[in-house]
């Protein structure tokens, strides 16, 4: 449960704070397709970020419920999805020494898909 709570506040907070001031050097939109904007990120440079964190029974976070699902299609830069209601999403990528947080929602491979809800321009976090 502390898991989920700590997701949903670090997805609250790159919607809340998601920092588009940089946006002329990324091609997103709000609401775009995840998919097509993934591939807007590759063309600029930005590269899929793989993170390494683990579920306390040491499956792979993102290789666990509906990030599973990104993960088993390629999408490697997926860091976790919350699951639950919008199901959100966030994905990470760099470039040089940038890195980008991107969070979307709508689950993968159902109806129109993911969407672009924000962006942030920060790493994940260092595991100990």
């Amino acid at each position: 449960m502390t898991r989920m709570l700590d997701k949903g506040l670090l997805v609250s907070l790159l919607l809340l704070f998601g920092d588009h001031s940089f946006a002329s050097t990324v091609p997103l939109v709000k609401g775009q397709s995840f998919l097509e904007a993934r591939k807007a990120l590759i063309r600029k440079g930005w590269q899929p970020r793989i993170t390494h964190y683990k579920l306390s029974d040491g499956t792979p976070e993102n290789n666990f419920g509906d990030s599973g699902l990104f993960y088993r299609a390629g999408i490697r830069e997926v860091q976790f999805c919350s699951g639950t209601g919008s199901n959100y999403c966030v994905h990470n990528y760099s470039n040089g020494n940038s890195c980008l947080r991107v969070a979307t929602a709508g689950e993968y491979g159902v109806g129109p898909g993911p969407k672009v809800e924000a962006w942030y321009f920060e790493c994940p976090t260092r595991l100990p």
